[in-house]
């Protein structure tokens, strides 16, 4: 219990273990034989490096290189390595100088975690499809009334 103390007080980090409900061990090894399966797949497909607008890897917390052998290897280990996600998060933040953040997906975990993680008090939260439409319709309509 002393340690689980000194970790929250330093690091500010919980490091409770959590149960997640998912639909696949993603991030293990256990997903091992589908890193062949990526791996074919990307073979097959055409890549457009570099990407028309950053992309940052789960695997390394920093943004894809020009590098197509680089990139499948990235791609084809996010399936079993650790994700980078606090450590990408301050690589936005510090580094690209992100300063709106958007969480999407069902629940408000995303939005909770960046804006605690990163001290953020408004951040967007999107938990249905029509949230996001909406907020796309009008980033969309943003841009183009912009560039007349």
């Amino acid at each position: 219990m002393k340690c689980i103390s000194h970790l929250r007080t330093f690091s500010g980090h919980d490091p409770r273990p959590v149960k997640i409900n998912v639909s696949a061990p993603f991030h293990t090894s256990i997903l091992q034989p589908a890193v062949g399966a990526v791996h074919n797949a990307l073979q097959n497909m055409k890549l457009s490096l570099p990407p028309q607008i950053p992309i940052i890897s789960n695997v390394t917390a920093r943004e894809f290189s020009n590098d197509r052998k680089q990139f499948e290897m990235l791609v084809e280990q996010q399936a079993v390595r650790r994700v980078k996600w606090y450590e990408s998060m301050m690589y936005l933040n510090d580094r690209c100088g992100v300063r709106r953040w958007l969480g999407i997906g069902p629940g408000n975990v995303s939005r909770n975690l960046i804006g605690r993680e990163l001290g953020m008090e408004k951040v967007w939260g999107l938990t249905t499809i029509k949230e996001l439409d909406e907020v796309l319709e009008m980033l969309t309509s943003d841009i183009l009334v912009r560039a007349e």
